[in-house]
């Protein structure tokens, strides 16, 4: 008996919509920093517009402030935040924060660096990280995320996962050998997904207004709709249709849960298809807009500009592959 692989490639994976929604998370650019900090010390991190900032706690602890929100920090413990703001990290002494641009921090390539900082006292040994983002799913996904995700070490099945990527990270940034690049950013991508879905785990009464869409089984269908066959010319009637809904309440629900219009939220979803086949493919741009609905490359070209804020010509230079 033959084994079909084509059936097996062809055959469709059931996924919720935020599972859907998670798989095509992406990161565009991450940075790493081994630090060891030793009592006293205090450091001080600036807000970075669409930067996720993650810590890894590898030995001893530390405290972080994120606006009025206080988190300990133990061995093994991972915290991100999503939204990129600016935070305190310091050993829980009251010892004024010294700011980032005035750290030794020592450069060892484009995308790993070393500090060594603080007093003579106990060492917390840290990787933290900077994750970047133009990924328009992301981007959305992360809007509705709080401040601070913290998973602690061994609370959750996730929490091993995290431990053992953030370990494997760890490892990699000291090694010199061909792909490293690659290789730390597909494990960075999956410890933030694995961070994310850890907290909605732990926090499902946490879910903010876009989650809240998946309580109404009608929404939720037409999401999926949408997600299963963005080259579909959708109109706003048949996806009322299909989810047995008239119009006008269609719209009003699907704009009160998911924050935007029913087709706002298709081209957004075709955006961000778009954008990681931009990324990972090297299918022309026609054929890209041909794909997900689009007759022109001139009018897929217009769509992608308004959602993404750059012309897709600029993201296939950038990363050209």
């Amino acid at each position: 008996m033959s084994f079909d692989y084509k059936s097996r490639i062809n055959t469709k994976i059931n996924e919720t919509v935020i599972g859907h929604i998670l798989s095509k998370m992406t990161m565009d650019s991450v940075f790493f920093t081994q630090s060891t900090l030793r009592k006293p010390w205090a450091v001080s991190l600036p807000a970075i517009d669409q930067c996720m900032m993650f810590h890894m706690i590898i030995e001893g602890e530390a405290e972080i402030d994120v606006k009025s929100k206080h988190v300990r920090l133990q061995k093994g413990d991972f915290v991100l935040l999503p939204l990129g703001q600016g935070h305190k990290l310091f050993d829980g002494s009251q010892i004024s924060p010294t700011p980032l641009s005035d750290l030794p921090i020592k450069i060892v390539s484009e995308r790993y660096e070393t500090l060594d900082f603080g007093g003579q006292g106990e060492a917390c040994e840290l990787v933290c990280g900077a994750v970047t983002s133009n990924h328009p799913l992301t981007l959305r996904l992360l809007s509705v995320l709080p401040d601070i995700i913290h998973i602690p070490n061994g609370e959750t099945a996730c929490s091993q996962i995290i431990t053992t990527l953030g370990e494997l990270i760890s490892d990699e940034t000291q090694r010199t050998s061909p792909g490293v690049s690659g290789v730390i950013a597909k494990l960075t991508d999956i410890l933030v997904i694995t961070a994310i879905r850890s907290f909605l785990e732990m926090h499902p009464q946490q879910a903010n207004a876009w989650f809240g869409a998946l309580n109404d089984s009608r929404i939720t269908k037409a999401i999926e709709l949408v997600h299963e066959s963005p080259s579909t010319h959708w109109t706003l009637e048949q996806l009322a249709h299909e989810v047995g809904m008239s119009r006008t309440s269609f719209a009003v629900q699907f704009k009160q849960l998911v924050g935007n219009s029913p087709i706002d939220y298709l081209t957004e979803w075709r955006m961000s298809l778009a954008y990681s086949a931009l990324l990972n493919s090297s299918d022309t741009i026609l054929s890209i807009a041909l794909d997900y609905g689009y007759q022109s490359e001139s009018s897929f070209s217009r769509a992608f500009k308004k959602v993404i804020g750059r012309n897709p010509s600029d993201i296939r230079k950038e990363n050209s592959i």
